[in-house]
C-alpha cells in the first residue's frame, strides 16, 4: 500500500477516536473539537449558571382524532437550544402512548418555542432542555359516534 493511503487511513482513525473520546465525556473542555463553532451542546458540561428560560412557550393544535375520542396525553420532548435561544433540533423522549397525533403536534410546537439562552461561565452555551407537553380536555367532552 502506498504512503498516501496510510496516512489517510491514519488521520481518519484519529479522527474518529476523537469523536468516540468527545461522546464519553473523556474531555472537560467547553469547546467541541468536532464543531469549532461550538454549536451543539458539550455533554460533559454539568454547570450552567442560567438555565434556558422560555420566552415563548407555543401551545400545540389538539389533534383532531384525539379530540374526536376525548383522548388527553402527555408528550415529553427534548430541545436542543442554542446560543441565542433558537431550537435547532428537537426529540420525543417520551411519548402518549395513544397514537392520536399528540407527539406529532408537540414537535410542532416546540419548534416554534423561543429561549432565552443558557449561561455558563458568563457566556451563552447550547444545551438540551427537556419539558412536557400536556394534553387536556373539559370533563364535558362526549366522543364522537
Amino acid at each position: 500500500m502506498n504512503r498516501t493511503l496510510w496516512t489517510c487511513r491514519f488521520s481518519f482513525l484519529v479522527w474518529l477516536a476523537l469523536i468516540v473520546f468527545q461522546a464519553s465525556g473523556g474531555s472537560q473542555s467547553s469547546r467541541n473539537p468536532i464543531d469549532p463553532d461550538n454549536t451543539t451542546p458539550d455533554t460533559s458540561l454539568t454547570h450552567r449558571d442560567v438555565e434556558p428560560a422560555f420566552v415563548l412557550k407555543a401551545v400545540p393544535v389538539y389533534p383532531q382524532a384525539a379530540l374526536d375520542y376525548c383522548l388527553e396525553g402527555v408528550v415529553w420532548v427534548s430541545l436542543l437550544v442554542d446560543t441565542v435561544g433558537v431550537v435547532i433540533d428537537v426529540k420525543v423522549v417520551k411519548d402518549s402512548g395513544s397514537n392520536a397525533g399528540f407527539e406529532e403536534a408537540s414537535i410542532e410546537a416546540a419548534w416554534r418555542c423561543e429561549f432565552s439562552p443558557a449561561i455558563s461561565n458568563g457566556e451563552p452555551v447550547a444545551v438540551w432542555a427537556s419539558f412536557p407537553f400536556r394534553f387536556r380536555l373539559r370533563e364535558d367532552c362526549v366522543p364522537v359516534g
